[in-house]
């Protein structure tokens, strides 16, 4: 008798389309049978900053960064590693590209979705208003999720 209700809950428990039918772990119950809802993604953003200090030419960047803060911070410091002594954030983006172009009398900064659009927009300021225009720095910061 006990061989046969053993038998009969197995196939029970193994038949398709019962509720019951999955691989339990250890200590997890029935609820270890119950379907897990997808997990939303989390999107993570990612910042870039461009600092610069006009009196000495110094140049700091930061990109892929977790935080605009940090992004600033970061920026700031190679911009003064790079002897720069007055340096100045010129540029804060977020998820996207960034490019500086620049001419014979001034830089030009330009974020947007790609490196092509970045370099093309700002160097299309720099062409209307300075001469000898080139692209000094393209970089992406673009988020993710998980």
């Amino acid at each position: 008798m006990k061989t046969t209700t053993a038998l009969l809950l197995t196939l029970i428990i193994l038949m398709p389309g019962n509720s019951a039918a999955c691989t339990m772990v250890y200590g997890n119950g029935w609820q270890g049978c119950a379907e897990t809802p997808e997990r939303e993604p989390v999107w993570h953003d990612r910042w870039g900053a461009v600092a610069t200090d006009g009196s000495t030419g110094a140049f700091g960047a930061a990109y892929t960064v977790s935080g605009r803060d940090n992004a600033v911070k970061k920026a700031i410091k190679q911009c003064t590693k790079n002897k720069g002594k007055n340096c100045e954030i010129r540029l804060i983006y977020r998820n996207e590209c960034a490019s500086m172009v620049s001419g014979k009398e001034w830089d030009f900064f330009q974020s947007a979705p790609t490196t092509e659009d970045a370099e093309s927009i700002a160097m299309r300021r720099c062409e209307g208003k300075d001469i000898d225009c080139n692209v000094v720095y393209t970089r992406c910061s673009h988020g993710f999720s998980t």
